[in-house]
């Protein structure tokens, strides 16, 4: 459906806020920023836009000429100068970007603004030319970017910034290095892979296996190879609009191949690709000769349900979540692919998501380093219980994890943790929950790697675990979540149980699901107990609701993607799932997942 005809010919981009409101800014001196509205576009600023970006505060920041500005797009009378707080006027391309964690970066600027309003040092460059802004973020926790060549002048070089690399950035070394050439777009797909596009063509870095360079792809149907615009579609793979006006959407292969398909009907635009994205909606948005498009899903397509929000700092799994002070939480954690080039990385931190500024932050740090333990709540501190961590050799990421008893308490006021009482034996995999005042530990998995029956618990005030009824059966990389006084489990090959804790009886008469799978996403919502996703079966997909009062499961919307061993709960009284991993069978790799999803319509 087209909604907007007549626009300049020029570079864009779509932009999505943290209500996902969707954005088109067109750059240059005809350009603008303008709201989409169901059938037009509504426009905030017209002139000499370099770029723009929605921050966390609700306002639109800008580059219009020399300036930084800030509008809030429902007054255009807040337009505010802020150039002073950028530490000085924009150059270069004048673009602006708005991290995962909510800072706003504006090329030239030397200051950025931090999503609690202050603002602090931008990273450094050593180049003769502006410093970059990020054009595209990872799940390895790099942000990438494209910076004039200064040996070459009219080329330009790959950059990368990796916080624990230090906070300047650094071009890729000649042998990473993309060939020379006017390179203007990139693009990181989620697999995780990375693409530049520009007059020269189409190329690919993996930032897992870089030693095998950057991959170029021929051009698409008649094209004539000029990339002029880079997107991810719905699915999660590469947009590529090319200056003949196709727009193909392109899946990476494990054999350095690329699966090509038409993403948009028409197959051909009436002049280039200038921009193409996804909005919250799941529409396909295209700015394309001058005219703007929006294409419905397909009708029954499972991810509809599902919205995005903010991505996780980095792709991270072997993690469980709980709301506290309406907030959600995760702690430690693990991923194969950490920085550049990436690498296997333990996690000590303890992150938080601001459903009011739709981003993550770095709420606490461990004092181990520790994937799959437990986390629960109990009387406003987050308890981090087990899991694995490299006793022996805790620098060494690679190094073998073992199961371990520490238990450790977060104190979201002073973000500080201290340590609490071990729960023994030491076990990786438990399922930790609280109601009632009392926080419950189940089962897990022993150092010997045989799963435990196990459960006990503790309350406020406490200095020991205190022994409850054993499991029906032992469990360990199972799941589970607390609904009206019930605790639920779930576990592959074992079933679906319910704890009664005033009693202290089981119920293993609950009705099976058609498969129950390993290590699911598992959480309580209106009323119902959800399991998503997991392991071992063959929809990993699919979605099981039980309701306890009808004691009758049935399936829910698919999940967007194959995921286990991620976290899920309810923040605010809406469904959220984030991170996890999965097997990626055209890549031939393991994705860990950065995306986040909310339930639509708190259902």
């Amino acid at each position: 459906m087209i909604f907007q005809d007549s626009l300049p010919d020029a570079p864009g981009d779509f932009l999505l806020d943290r209500q996902g409101n969707s954005y088109l800014c067109l750059t240059g001196e005809s350009g603008g920023v303008a709201r989409c509205g169901p059938h037009r576009l509504h426009w905030i600023e017209r002139g000499d836009v370099g770029g723009a970006a929605p921050a966390s505060d609700g306002r639109i920041y800008v580059t219009t000429g020399n300036r930084v500005c800030t509008i809030h797009p429902d007054d255009q009378a807040s337009k505010e100068d802020v150039t002073s707080a950028f530490g000085g006027s924009p150059n270069g391309r004048r673009r602006v970007w708005r991290t995962r964690t909510g800072e706003v970066w504006v090329e030239g600027c030397s200051w950025a603004r931090l999503p609690q309003g202050h603002f602090a040092r931008a990273p450094g460059w050593d180049g003769p030319a502006t410093p970059p802004v990020p054009m595209a973020e990872d799940p390895c926790g790099n942000a990438w970017s494209l910076a004039d060549d200064r040996e070459m002048p009219g080329f330009t070089r790959v950059c990368v910034l990796h916080p624990g690399q230090g906070r300047n950035w650094r071009p890729l070394p000649t042998a990473w290095a993309l060939r020379p050439g006017a390179w203007q777009h990139i693009a990181v797909d989620d697999a995780g892979f990375v693409w530049a596009g520009g007059p020269p063509g189409l190329a690919r870095l993996d930032p897992r296996k870089p030693d095998g360079g950057w991959l170029e792809f021929p051009a698409a149907g008649e094209g004539n190879g000029r990339v002029t615009a880079l997107g991810i579609s719905r699915r999660g793979r590469l947009l590529v609009g090319d200056a003949s006006g196709f727009l193909s959407e392109v899946d990476a292969l494990a054999d350095g191949g690329a699966a090509r398909t038409p993403a948009a009907s028409p197959e051909r635009f009436r002049g280039p690709v200038r921009a193409a994205a996804m909005d919250r909606e799941g529409r396909l948005c295209v700015l394309a000769g001058g005219l703007v498009c929006r294409e419905d899903p397909p009708e029954g397509v499972g991810q509809a349900f599902w919205l995005p929000l903010g991505k996780l700092p980095c792709g991270n799994h072997d993690i469980t979540g709980v709301e506290l002070g309406g907030r959600f939480y995760v702690a430690g954690g693990l991923t194969a692919y950490h920085g550049f080039p990436a690498r296997t990385h333990v996690f000590d931190d303890i992150w938080a998501y601001d459903p009011d500024a739709d981003a993550w932050s770095v709420a606490g740090r461990l004092g181990l380093p520790r994937c799959y333990s437990g986390v629960a709540a109990l009387a406003g501190r987050i308890w981090i219980i087990g899991g694995y961590a490299n006793i022996d050799d805790p620098g060494n990421p690679d190094a073998k994890r073992v199961p371990v008893d520490t238990v450790e308490i977060f104190d979201p006021v002073s973000s500080e943790c201290r340590s609490g009482p071990p729960l023994r034996p030491e076990r990786s995999t438990p399922v930790a929950l609280s109601d009632g005042g009392r926080l419950y530990v189940f089962g897990g998995l022993d150092r010997g790697g045989a799963n435990l029956n196990r459960v006990e618990s503790i309350g406020p005030g406490e200095t020991a675990w205190r022994r409850e009824a054993d499991m029906p059966v032992p469990m360990g990389q199972h799941a589970g979540c607390v609904l009206d006084g019930f605790f639920y489990l779930c576990a592959g090959k074992h079933g679906v149980y319910a704890f009664d804790p005033a009693s202290g009886r089981w119920d293993a008469s609950l009705p099976p699901i058609p498969e129950i799978p390993r290590s699911p996403l598992m959480a309580s919502h209106g009323g119902e107990v959800w399991v998503m996703g997991g392991q071992d079966v063959k929809n990993a997909t699919a979605s099981h609701v039980y309701s306890p009062r009808a004691r009758a499961w049935r399936a829910g919307p698919e999940i967007p993607t194959r995921q286990a061993w991620g976290a899920a709960g309810e923040i605010r009284g809406r469904l959220i799932l984030a991170g996890g991993a999965h097997w990626s069978e055209p890549a031939k790799c393991f994705v860990y997942e950065d995306r986040v999803f909310q339930a639509r319509d708190g259902r």
